[in-house]
C-alpha cells in the first residue's frame, strides 16, 4: 500500500466490550460483529475456562489470544480477528508473565 493516499488504505477497526460472562452472550456478540464488522474484537470479563474459550467460534472470526482464570471467577481476555486478516498479524505472547491477582485497582 506504498503509493495509496490515506483516505485509500484500509484502517483497522477496533471493537470491546466487558462482556460479563460470555457464555450467554454469544448470540448478542455475534449480531454486533455482524452490524459492526470490526476488524478486531477485544473481549474482556468473558468468564470462560480455557476449554470453552478455545471452543467459542464466533462466525467470520478467530480466536488469536486470550487468558482465563484458573483458580476464580469472572474475569479473562479474549482478541478475535476477522479470519481474512488473521494471517496478516504477528501474535506477541506474554503468557509466560501472567499473574492471577485477586484484586485490581487504578488510581
Amino acid at each position: 500500500q506504498q503509493n495509496k493516499t490515506p483516505s485509500e488504505q484500509h484502517k483497522l477497526t477496533l471493537a470491546h466490550q466487558n462482556i460479563n460472562w460470555l457464555a450467554n452472550k454469544t448470540n448478542r456478540l455475534a449480531h454486533f460483529l455482524q452490524e459492526q464488522k470490526p476488524d478486531f474484537m477485544l473481549v474482556t470479563e468473558h468468564g470462560l475456562p480455557e476449554g470453552n474459550l478455545v471452543n467459542t467460534c464466533l462466525e467470520g472470526y478467530s480466536l488469536v489470544g486470550g487468558f482465563s482464570r484458573k483458580r476464580h471467577i469472572k474475569g479473562g481476555v479474549a482478541g478475535y480477528i476477522k479470519k481474512e486478516l488473521e494471517k496478516d498479524i504477528i501474535l506477541i505472547s506474554t503468557s509466560a508473565d501472567e499473574s492471577e491477582l485477586i484484586c485490581e485497582t487504578a488510581l
